[in-house]
């Protein structure tokens, strides 16, 4: 079963600008791995979108949702 790590980031310019970012896990990753590497997860996102500030981190059952 798939597990999605969501990051709520918002803009270092613009804090009310805020949006989910879901990050990814390996297939097979349950919500254990989810909450333990989380934080791993975020920090390497954090890296690449130095724009935004994570504003919370929560992890859910399913895939990523696709934008339509």
């Amino acid at each position: 079963m798939f597990t999605t790590l969501i990051l709520l980031a918002c803009l270092h310019g613009d804090p009310a600008q805020c949006r989910e970012f879901p990050a990814e896990l390996p297939e097979d990753a349950g919500m254990s791995a989810c909450s333990v590497f989380g934080q791993q997860v975020a920090a390497a996102w954090q890296a690449v979108h130095p724009a935004y500030t994570i504003a919370a981190i929560r992890c859910r059952f399913g895939p990523p949702e696709r934008a339509s």
